[in-house]
């Protein structure tokens, strides 16, 4: 199902999480992302808050958790530049046409 959903996209987005940098399919789809030459881009969601007025604390970056071999030496996907932003503190609603064409131009898209 992932990979049919990655057909004909050019960038992907990753909602960041408590526990997104843990999740096996969450990581699955980030690798298929990077070898198929999509943007990547990681948005944390952690300040957004549920109904009861709570939000999760932040948590990892999926980006400084997986990397690629380069030259002989393993590097984060976040040393190669992909970004990440804070929903509510960088204004999401706001900038997230901004952080996606950021991210495609990144990838040559």
């Amino acid at each position: 199902m992932i990979d049919r959903g990655l057909e004909n996209t050019s960038v992907t987005a990753v909602l960041i999480g408590l526990e997104t940098a843990d999740r096996p399919w969450v990581r699955y789809e980030i690798e298929k992302s990077y070898d198929r030459g999509n943007g990547l881009v990681g948005i944390y969601i952690n300040g957004i808050e549920d109904r009861n007025r709570l939000s999760d604390p932040r948590g990892r970056n999926p980006f400084d958790v997986l990397g690629t071999n380069r030259n002989g030496s393993w590097i984060r996907l976040s040393q190669l530049g992909y970004r990440s932003y804070d929903w509510v503190l960088n204004e999401g609603y706001r900038n997230l046409p901004l952080w996606v064409e950021e991210a495609a131009r990144q990838a040559g898209r």
